[in-house]
């Protein structure tokens, strides 16, 4: 394993605004929905969104304002909450559904058919843990009869064991075998904290890395694709983050915080909350939310759509090329995604004056 420091390259490239794409929207579909993934697929790009308000995946074809593919899927029976967690597309007639009690995935074509169904078997060592994806976070994944997902323990999400034993897993549909990886930031959990708020597990696959990183943590976690074996520590700081994130600590362990004193802490915490990476890895992505200590007149916390955020440019190597700001209450940083030389940021924050019901609108970014 190799640490190395986060480089930042001259600024000879940045991005420039150079369109907007637009998909139309039924009555059905809701334009913020953070269970979605960019694929492309036969050379063409895709934005697949789950609508929970229908019961269906939805597939929008760059090049067509309107719908392309409504997979519609049972609301009644064994399969009624399938849109509830999170999927991964893999072909038309393979796409992967990872559950929640009981952990298993299951496997739909094109029609909405179930194919099959795997129930997730774990070690002794593992009893009582549950398979986990939460919306954007880590990004599951299937490749050569293997599936990526995490696992969290059987305790409260809040206490500091949780995030000691979450761990990612690579699991072998074929033979129920798995591997698992992954190690909650050290100096974080060092902190005498009793309570914890960021998430545990963020990742994505790589052509040669599973790649983690956490909100608490500057650091990028390069694991080697078959071994999992960490290969490589990628420091890649903000220059608008502190060098150590805090914890939410209380007085007493066995007291946990006011719902008021956990959104404070969220809200004027800066984090790094989310990354991304194009179909072929030679730009990776990281948006970082900003600490902030704003308030609403009557004194109040701000609306979780009002984060100032950064987002960091890398290239294939993980070296920075830049650190650009945007500004807040425009923008729904989580549905970002990349094509090509391309940044593409979803505009249907709730805040945004331009927002439209009816439309799923992307700024789009060139990188030059």
């Amino acid at each position: 394993m190799t640490e190395s420091q986060l480089v930042v390259a001259p600024s000879k490239r940045s991005i420039t605004l150079i369109d907007t794409l637009s998909f139309n929207l039924d009555s059905l579909t809701s334009p913020k929905s953070w269970i979605f993934q960019f694929k492309v697929i036969n050379d063409t790009p895709y934005y697949l969104l789950v609508n929970k308000a229908a019961f269906a995946l939805q597939a929008y074809q760059f090049g067509k304002k309107y719908l392309f593919k409504r997979i519609v899927y049972e609301k009644q029976g064994p399969d009624k909450n399938v849109l509830n967690e999170n999927f991964y597309f893999h072909t038309w007639d393979s796409i992967f559904f990872f559950s929640t009690h009981p952990n298993k995935v299951s496997l739909f074509d094109s029609t909405g058919k179930k194919k099959h169904v795997w129930n997730i078997s774990l070690k002794p060592e593992h009893e009582g843990y549950i398979l986990t994806t939460m919306e954007y976070y880590f990004r599951p994944y299937f490749n050569e009869n293997r599936v990526g997902f995490w696992i969290t323990p059987p305790v409260s999400p809040h206490k500091v064991e949780f995030y000691e034993k979450a761990k990612a897993v690579e699991y072998n549909l074929r033979t129920g075998n798995y591997v698992t990886y992954g190690d909650y930031p050290q100096n974080y959990l060092l902190n005498d904290i009793s309570y914890m708020a960021l998430c545990p597990i963020n990742g994505y696959l790589t052509d040669q890395y599973n790649l983690l990183y956490y909100e608490a943590s500057a650091n990028i976690y390069l694991y080697d694709r078959l071994s999992k074996n960490l290969v490589k520590i990628i420091n890649a700081k903000s220059k608008y983050l502190p060098s150590k994130i805090p914890g939410l600590a209380t007085k007493n362990g066995e007291n946990y915080p006011t719902v008021n004193e956990r959104e404070k802490y969220y809200i004027s915490t800066g984090f790094y909350e989310y990354m991304f990476t194009n179909e072929n890895y030679t730009y990776h992505f990281r948006i970082v939310k900003h600490q902030t200590d704003m308030k609403s007149v009557d004194g109040s916390w701000g609306r979780r759509d009002d984060y100032p955020f950064s987002i960091m440019i890398f290239d294939a190597d993980f070296q920075l090329i830049d650190e650009i700001q945007f500004p807040p209450g425009k923008y729904d940083y989580r549905q970002s995604f990349a094509y090509g030389d391309k940044m593409y940021i979803s505009l249907n924050n709730p805040l945004n004056d331009e927002i439209d019901e009816d439309h799923l609108r992307f700024e789009v970014y060139l990188l030059k």
